[in-house]
């Protein structure tokens, strides 16, 4: 099933149902995305009862025992994440794993992502949802319909000159800018424009920011930071961490997993050295962390009390 269909057939309490599996696939595991989509769906009663069930190559038996299980016969709707993170795509280990998932007859229903170089074999009892990772603007039009987000007259123009200047967006980004042009005022949208092509872009100073931020050199960074962070309103430093933070820690990830090749497609717009040095210092749950602490920022910003957040979130970092 493309992305476009999906955003058509999702808000069908049905489709989470008719099929035991609902499996998503892209090139980039979307995390923000997915947040946003079973928020949504929980928020509009399309599912109730989604829970997460955390397993690991190590303790499968797990993710065994709940799904041959249920309390007092009640069917419930798991969300296993993502499974790439867990197994390389040809080990023993992630074959086995997931014949059950993708054999599953019993109570429940299985949702979980999977990397493209996965191989999902055709069944009728799975739902295979191909993701974009990267939309244009008429499917950024439809991540709107489908989120019910109305935008004024402006906001759609500003939204058009986005997608003038860069054509795709990649889809975590879009789905921050969606939820950032909820909340600004159309009198900043000319400066957006510059902090979005910023972002994009990596112009200016951005980058030495970033190299300094993550080499760990709080002395060369906070002395940018202070020339700079005037330039630029809140929302903007959210996104741009957020971004920075998110492709970090995906890269850490694949590191991990020796997926060298994917490692480095992911790493675009992070500093030079991160792949070659600086990802050393980290590993992915201090990034994971990290993008935590955006989002309570981010809950901050939408209810007027973010008194020094950033700087707190500076200081998170470099007290590590």
């Amino acid at each position: 099933m493309k992305f476009v269909e999906f955003l058509v057939e999702a808000k069908n309490k049905n489709f989470w149902t008719d099929k035991k599996v609902n499996c998503f696939m892209s090139e980039q595991y979307p995390i923000l995305f997915l947040r946003l989509l079973f928020d949504y769906l929980k928020k509009i009663e399309v599912t109730k009862n989604l829970e997460l069930l955390d397993f690991d190559s190590k303790n499968r038996s797990v993710l065994y025992s709940t799904l041959n299980q249920s309390f007092l016969g009640l069917a419930n709707n798991y969300w296993l994440g993502n499974i790439s993170m867990k197994f390389r795509s040809k080990s023993k280990p992630a074959i086995e794993v997931l014949d059950f998932i993708f054999n599953y007859s019993g109570l429940h229903s299985i949702s979980l992502f999977l990397k493209s170089d996965f191989v999902v074999k055709k069944n009728k009892n799975i739902n295979t949802i191909i993701l974009d990772d990267r939309i244009n603007r008429v499917v950024f039009s439809k991540l709107l319909i489908f989120f019910d987000t109305k935008l004024n007259d402006a906001k759609i123009d500003f939204i058009n000159k986005i997608f003038k200047r860069y054509y795709t967006l990649d889809l975590d980004f879009a789905c921050m800018l969606i939820q950032y042009l909820e909340l600004v005022h159309v009198r900043y949208l000319n400066e957006l424009n510059k902090y979005i092509g910023s972002v994009l872009g990596g112009q200016g100073s951005l980058p030495e920011l970033s190299d300094n931020f993550f080499a760990h050199r709080p002395k060369k960074f906070f002395k940018v930071w202070f020339e700079i962070r005037s330039n630029y309103p809140d929302i903007f430093w959210v996104i741009f961490w957020s971004e920075q933070i998110w492709r970090a820690y995906n890269v850490s990830v694949f590191l991990k997993s020796k997926n060298f090749t994917s490692a480095k497609r992911m790493s675009f717009r992070l500093p030079y050295n991160f792949i070659g040095s600086y990802y050393k210092r980290y590993n992915s749950d201090y990034f994971y962390d990290l993008y935590q602490f955006l989002y309570e920022i981010d809950y901050k910003i939408k209810t007027g009390s973010n008194f020094e957040s950033l700087d707190l979130f500076y200081c998170k970092h470099f007290n590590l």
